[in-house]
């Protein structure tokens, strides 16, 4: 499977605009819910305004120019949301922030989910997606957990007898749980979850990662 490089400037350098102007296209294609498997490089040059040939002065692929486009946006707001963590004065606060991060964008920011659902799909634009983060090209959800735990690890917060690696699927797998839950319409969700409030939901979710984790 095609791997590709992440560039320098898309790592924060200066991106020509025709290719701000593709990866706009393939974000708001995904925040309309539109099948990104089978989106057509035709689709995204008339969503961004230009011509279909200017495309491949820039892309080999349909499939590059998506999957760069994902993870341009995966990338801004992965540093946003890291820059935010930091400001927040411990751990806990921390968790509270990505409680109130699922919360404020599960219904108005589609990208993101499907993101999600991309980064653990079994598409071939999934499989390429997957390669190429995992190639070490691209930040994760799973780099920024990594390094606020470590944080959290160094300055005493946390207990040592967990493995850094354990806590930060753990604590992805339950979030993940959480918004997966809290996306349903309450008379769409699995019987088994019905009973629970999703205000409590979150509550018994938080607690049960600052209870086991913390010290």
């Amino acid at each position: 499977m095609k791997k590709w490089m992440w560039s320098k400037a898309e790592n924060g350098g200066q991106l020509s605009p025709k290719v701000l102007l593709l990866y706009k296209a393939v974000i708001d294609l995904l925040n309309e819910n539109v099948d990104v498997n089978t989106l057509k490089v035709s689709d995204i040059t008339q969503r961004a305004g230009i011509g279909k040939g200017t495309a491949y002065d820039y892309f080999e692929s349909k499939e590059e120019v998506i999957i760069r486009g994902i993870l341009y946006y995966l990338n801004r707001f992965l540093a946003e949301v890291e820059d935010m963590l930091q400001k927040q004065e411990d751990f806990a606060g921390q968790i509270t922030y990505l409680f109130d991060l699922i919360d404020e964008n599960l219904h108005e920011n589609e990208c993101l989910l499907r993101v999600v659902h991309l980064l653990l799909g079994s598409s071939q634009i999934s499989t390429y997606l997957q390669q190429t983060v995992h190639s070490g090209n691209a930040k994760t959800p799973l780099d920024v957990l990594d390094r606020i735990i470590v944080r959290a690890m160094e300055s005493g917060e946390l207990k040592k007898e967990y493995p850094i690696s354990y806590i930060v699927y753990t604590i992805c797998a339950r979030l993940l749980t959480y918004a997966a839950l809290a996306d349903f319409k309450e008379e769409d969700r699995p019987v088994y979850s019905r009973s629970v409030d999703i205000r409590q939901m979150r509550e018994l979710t938080y607690q049960g990662i600052i209870g086991e984790f913390c010290v």
